[in-house]
């Protein structure tokens, strides 16, 4: 039974870093044709929504600080 189990989580981490890393290869060939002002664009998006999250997770348990203070 533990063989079993051990062969299911070792089939499941194989898949997981499989499309991990599939994901990943996507990624960089959308990238490789966009230009330099693109690709900053996309990452102050991705900032600015992080900063939403981390200020809607502030507000809802109060465990962050609040974005802005100070």
């Amino acid at each position: 039974m533990l063989d079993a189990l051990c062969a299911a989580w070792i089939i499941d981490c194989v898949l997981r870093l499989t499309y991990l890393g599939a994901t990943n290869a996507l990624v960089v060939l959308r990238l490789l044709p966009t230009s330099d002002r693109d690709k900053g664009a996309e990452i102050l998006a991705g900032r600015r929504q992080i900063m939403v999250l981390e200020r809607r997770l502030a507000n809802w348990s109060g465990l962050l600080p609040q974005a802005g203070r100070g």
